[in-house]
């Protein structure tokens, strides 16, 4: 889906995409076969934990277009943990971490709505700075290991009762 809407995206935005995740070839591979050039790509790969993170921290949003399948957002949680703001699809993986103060999600599959919301979030830097923050202190609160470990001792203790 990024793929597909990238030429309007860097048409109106003029930003580069760090594009993570996926073997280098593969993702010439789809390029060509959609007919997308490349331009203002920068295709990494798959990345370590630390290169993961140093781009998370550069990035001014992250944008995953999911269809589907996603249990859990851990992909948000990264970003979030970066004070990376994102642009998601609407999903229940997705919905399940993201909140309007931290994210934008839009219905999955559709492009149009994709390339609008990462523009009005790039469009605007301190409502970006705000979201990311958010997303920070929303990590923080929910996924630390304190708050995960102080439920799950909870669930022992009602299971032990």
């Amino acid at each position: 889906m990024l793929l597909r809407a990238w030429p309007e995206l860097h048409r109106r935005t003029g930003v580069r995409l760090s594009l993570v995740g996926t073997d280098p070839l593969q993702a010439r591979l789809l390029l060509t076969r959609l007919r997308v050039p490349d331009d203002g790509i920068d295709v990494r790969g798959i990345l370590t934990d630390d290169e993961l993170t140093a781009e998370l921290l550069r990035a001014k949003a992250l944008v995953s277009p999911a269809l589907g399948g996603e249990s859990f957002g851990m992909v948000l949680t990264r970003a979030f943990a970066c004070a990376t703001p994102a642009v998601a699809s609407d999903i229940p993986g997705y919905a399940a971490v993201a909140t309007p103060e931290t994210a934008r999600l839009v219905p999955p599959g559709e492009g149009g709505p994709l390339v609008e919301a990462v523009v009005d979030l790039l469009a605007d830097e301190e409502r970006r700075q705000r979201l990311g923050a958010a997303a920070r202190e929303l990590v923080r609160e929910r996924y630390s290991w304190e708050d995960v470990a102080r439920r799950l001792e909870q669930v022992y203790l009602e299971a032990a009762a």
